[in-house]
């Protein structure tokens, strides 16, 4: 049987269109229902910083909330910096519009100086990173911080029979118990630097008492000096860089109960720091444009106790015992010293510990018809690069140098070894008659045949010190009376004292 099929139009009902626009918006909300409020920026932490003032991790009736205080939230897969917030008066603070996912809280590090953190974790050298998850809602992440400006704080050096205890471990202990609290030591400073923070009982039972006896030891040997306990109460500390008093509970600017010690193991000694006054100026060489730091030489009698190549530099004129150097320190003895190869008028009596003393440097021990070079030591003293130079101080690779007056030559020293400034006088009569004319050209050479950059005028009455000891530019050439003996270029490293200065 044959049959036909007529086509025919369909049009559908609106109530089919009313079906198929709920199935469109049932389907986009089922495709976006499964990101929750935190993928699209919802989330939020928050919390108090409070003064945790017996430093037990818990927040006691009347422990107040730390205004002003600096939290830095970041994503953990960058470690950058997100966000920054401050606390409020009470202490509290939020981040808001978060997403889902790592993140790191931590504190200003301006907080680390001055508080420790005693909650959400325990830590002894400041508030530390805490990793936070978030997945949906917020989160409340509370910072207990103790105290510890007014804690005392000890810097200094650590020495061994008058030698320098090199990269000291240094320990506090209070009656027997170990309290030390470890700072952070500046990378410029001497290699026998330490510095630490003396606990509190709140922080570790058995320390810190006004008046208890603190002993210290260097790498387990027990040093000579004690000292009390005392805790700085935080307004009566010199402020850091804001002059003022930070408000009860306020982070404030940073402030320290810092006292300045040397540790001993060994019999005593004397030792001198401080800065040298020109007589000629009255001015400081150390804050001088450029900064001077002569050397100096400390005698007891005609015998040679001490020295350093850069007083104010931050070294010491170390002058030892009798018991450790004949002739040195004792009791009733007079220190004398040498700066720059001329007597300094101050003189004290030797007795053990650091003292601070202010030298003077004088043109007055020059005689009238001699010109008076002062070869620095602590240039010749420089490190050099061995595996690059084949020498490991300055002085080595010059090997000698050469004086020379109007290119005429008139003296030669050895500055290979020196342990302290090397002194040549010109002037006084006598043949080659340049190294004796007023007005002469200075030059040097070294031991290569090399010329130094460095020139003076022969003047008498009166001393320049030779610090910058850097070849003439190639460029330059020799100068008459010089050799052309041409050699691998030492670069001295900057000592600070580069140039040529009269006292």
């Amino acid at each position: 049987m044959n049959e036909s099929l007529t086509w025919k139009s369909f049009r559908p009902s609106p109530f089919l269109y009313l079906l198929s626009l709920a199935a469109l918006v049932t389907a986009i909300f089922t495709s976006t229902s499964g990101r929750s409020s935190a993928q699209v920026g919802a989330l939020s932490i928050s919390g108090v910083i409070w003064r945790d003032d017996n430093a037990n991790g818990q927040k006691d009736q009347g422990e107040p909330g730390i205004a002003d205080a600096e939290v830095r939230l970041a994503v953990a897969a960058t470690g950058g910096s997100q966000q920054t917030a401050k606390t409020d008066t009470d202490g509290r603070y939020a981040f808001s519009g978060l997403e889902q996912g790592q993140h790191q809280l931590r504190l200003s590090p301006t907080i680390s100086g001055m508080w420790i953190q005693t909650y959400p974790s325990r830590s002894l050298v400041g508030p530390t990173t805490i990793d936070v998850s978030l997945a949906s809602g917020g989160q409340t992440l509370n910072f207990g911080l103790y105290p510890s400006a007014g804690l005392p704080k000890f810097t200094g050096t650590a020495w061994r029979n008058a030698e320098p205890a090199t990269e000291p471990t240094v320990r506090a202990l209070v009656e027997g118990t170990d309290c030390t609290l470890p700072t952070l030591i500046p990378t410029d400073q001497p290699v026998n630097s330490f510095g630490l923070k003396v606990a509190s009982n709140e922080l570790i039972p058995g320390c810190g008492k006004d008046g208890a006896s603190i002993s210290f030891t260097i790498n387990g040997t027990t040093t000579n000096e004690t000292v009390a306990w005392r805790r700085a109460p935080i307004e009566q500390l010199p402020p850091g860089t804001v002059p003022s008093v930070p408000p009860p509970g306020a982070i404030g600017p940073p402030r320290e109960n810092i006292q300045r010690i040397i540790l001993t193991i060994g019999p005593p000694f004397a030792a001198y720091s401080g800065s040298v006054i020109d007589a000629s100026t009255g001015e400081r060489l150390d804050t001088a444009s450029p900064p001077r730091f002569p050397g100096v030489d400390a005698y007891i009698g005609d015998t040679l106790c001490g020295s350093v190549p850069g007083y104010g530099l931050g070294g010491y004129v170390v002058v030892p015992s009798e018991q450790l150097k004949p002739g040195c320190g004792r009791e009733g003895v007079t220190v004398r010293f040498v700066v720059d190869g001329a007597p300094a008028p101050e003189q004290v009596p030797w007795q053990p510990g650091l003292q601070t003393r202010t030298l003077t440097l004088s043109n007055a021990e020059v005689p009238a018809g001699v010109f008076r070079i002062v070869i620095s030591a602590h240039s010749l003293n420089s490190p050099l690069s061995r595996s690059a130079t084949g020498f490991d101080t300055l002085g080595q690779a010059l090997g000698t140098l050469t004086v020379l007056a109007n290119g005429t030559s008139c003296v030669q020293v050895d500055v290979a070894a020196r342990q302290r400034d090397v002194v040549v006088e010109l002037g006084r009569a006598g043949p080659p008659p340049d190294c004796a004319t007023e007005g002469a050209m200075i030059t040097f050479v070294d031991g290569r045949g090399i010329q130094l950059n460095a020139r003076m005028t022969l003047t008498k009455g009166t001393q320049q010190r030779l610090s910058n000891l850097a070849p003439v530019p190639p460029s330059s050439g020799p100068s008459a009376g010089t050799s052309s003996q041409t050699g691998p270029t030492i670069t001295p490293p900057d000592t600070g004292n580069a140039g040529l200065a009269a006292p």
